[in-house]
């Protein structure tokens, strides 16, 4: 029969008819009572053309009384071709349509059909799916059509699990389930169906597929197929790709059971850390230390216990600094060092900007030196002072920032001084004390530590707009494919150890790879405020 005709692909207009070879399957099918059958598969890279051909010799034949009066023999000859919207097993769906034709002699009978087929397939990262329609015909005997749909999920440990449904006709109903697993180069398949039970094992070798099958009917009857398919080009890549995958995945899945099992355990071990460190804070006397192991606790520990204790020593801590500013303020002003006290409240301001006795008071000093300084020039001068006593103490605050590897906060604090050869020389020393974080970095990139080699780099290039440390961070942004759960659990570790910083940076990229994870959010938020605060 010609094989060529047009398809149309709605949407995009005609198609190129494309013929790259895939794959060339022959099979051997037994049926009962000594019926065989033939057939032949040839898949090119849209195009599929099949060919069956049935046979039976030697039956009796029997005349109206039952006396046998010589023998006969029955064949059977089809083809079909299905052209595709894209190649099957293209993610998402293909669809596909193509015509064949049956003869069929039976003794001194021959019958004949024209028939066509439609198929829609789909193939997702979950699993696969099939709808197709065959047989549908006109002839000297009109082809009883066939509608199938069926699919199947990718499961834990290599398995596949599915179930399908074939009509006959009108009436006639067949359905059942598909049960299939790969173990290394050897897939077996098991489907129980309301007629049969069928059992197939496939064993790829290079670019050879050898298939075995044995399906008994639930009536007595049983047929056995065996072949072989051959797979060519790029097809023989793929094929050997897909094993190795699902091969893969399953030892994947099974390294993501233990590590799931691992973060459990560990969570429990950083809930009771969370617990001692609660403990620990109600009895510490220093509202300050208090606070940290609170916060420390409420990475992985959320209770309203805990809540309360929290958000208690955020205010008094906040509480008491706001009174030793205000003591110290009025001690300077009893002992008129005006300047000082403007200084001071220059710092109360700029540490709480939203504090409305803060800027009361700041407002009240500085009417109060206006008042007692009637000379605008010695006013002038006091303010002056004033500056020069916040911006020294400032540089020497930074100073020690620098020295604790407090880079950021000193950094912070810079940005407030006015221009001045010392602000310059902070700022250049930052700079360069900043290399810290550049060569952490490099020597977490080495050790494939891409999460912690970003969080240093970032920090880095905060304080520097080095075209090093943007080519290096592009390089880790690439590299960052490890799986949410993997960086959890080093966050965990990290946390256990006391190295915030690192803990911080594995939950950031957990955080990132499943934004929309609770307990990741709710672990990178906190953690992300700690290193702020304390920087370490």
């Amino acid at each position: 029969m010609p094989m060529g005709f047009i398809f149309w692909n709605l949407g995009t207009g005609a198609e190129r008819f494309y013929t790259i070879p895939r794959s060339l399957t022959v099979l051997h099918r037994e049926h009962f009572a000594g019926y065989r059958q033939e057939e032949t598969y040839v898949q090119f890279d849209r195009l599929s053309v099949s060919s069956k051909v049935g046979y039976l010799s030697n039956m009796e034949l029997r005349d109206e009384s039952g006396k046998n009066i010589g023998n006969y023999s029955a064949s059977f000859v089809g083809m079909e071709g299905m052209y595709t919207t894209a190649t099957p097993g293209s993610a998402g769906w293909v669809f596909g349509v193509g015509p064949g034709f049956m003869f069929s002699r039976i003794h001194s009978y021959a019958d004949w059909a024209i028939t066509a087929n439609v198929m829609a397939y789909g193939s997702f990262s979950a699993g696969r799916a099939i709808l197709r329609v065959s047989n549908l015909g006109i002839g000297s005997v009109v082809p009883v059509s066939e509608t199938f749909a069926g699919g199947y999920l990718y499961m834990p440990e290599g398995f596949r699990m599915g179930g399908f449904l074939r009509f006959f006709g009108d009436m006639d109903l067949d359905a059942g389930l598909y049960l299939g697993k790969r173990v290394s180069v050897l897939d077996l398949e098991l489907v129980p169906a309301y007629r049969y039970i069928s059992l197939a094992l496939s064993l790829g070798v290079g670019p050879l597929k050898f298939r075995y099958q044995y399906t008994h009917a639930y009536y007595g009857l049983s047929s056995h197929l065996v072949g072989m398919t051959f797979f060519w080009g790029e097809q023989r890549g793929i094929e050997e790709r897909i094993g190795t995958l699902e091969v893969k995945v399953a030892r994947h899945e099974r390294e993501l059971k233990d590590i799931k099992q691992q973060i459990a355990k560990m969570e429990m071990e950083a809930e009771l850390k969370a617990q001692d460190l609660i403990k620990r804070a109600r009895k510490e006397r220093d509202p300050e230390r208090a606070l940290k192991l609170v916060e420390m606790a409420a990475v992985f520990h959320s209770s309203p216990e805990a809540e309360v204790l929290l958000d208690s020593l955020k205010r008094e801590v906040i509480k008491k600094k706001k009174e030793r500013y205000i003591k110290r303020i009025n001690a300077f002003l009893r002992n008129k060092m005006y300047a000082d006290a403007y200084a001071e409240a220059l710092e109360f301001v700029r540490e709480f900007p939203d504090d409305p006795r803060a800027i009361k008071l700041f407002k009240e000093i500085e009417a109060r030196i206006n008042r007692r300084l009637k000379q605008r020039r010695k006013v002038k001068q006091v303010k002056t002072k004033a500056l020069d006593i916040y911006a020294d103490r400032s540089i020497r605050k930074a100073d020690s920032l620098i020295d604790a590897g407090r880079y950021m906060e000193a950094y912070e604090l810079v940005k407030t001084l006015p221009e001045s050869p010392q602000k310059i020389a902070l700022l250049m020393r930052i700079k360069k004390k900043s290399r810290v974080y550049l060569d952490s970095a490099m020597v977490n990139m080495k050790r494939r530590e891409w999460a912690k080699a970003r969080a240093y780099l970032e920090m880095y290039l905060d304080l520097t707009q080095d075209p090093k440390g943007v080519s290096l961070l592009q390089k880790v942004n690439e590299n960052l494919v490890k799986q949410a759960e993997y960086h959890y659990m080093k966050a965990l570790e990290m946390f256990q150890r006391g190295d915030i910083l690192g803990a911080y940076a594995h939950a950031e990229v957990a955080y990132e790879l499943m934004p929309n994870n609770e307990k990741y959010r709710r672990v990178y938020e906190k953690l992300s405020a700690l290193y702020r605060r304390y920087g370490k």
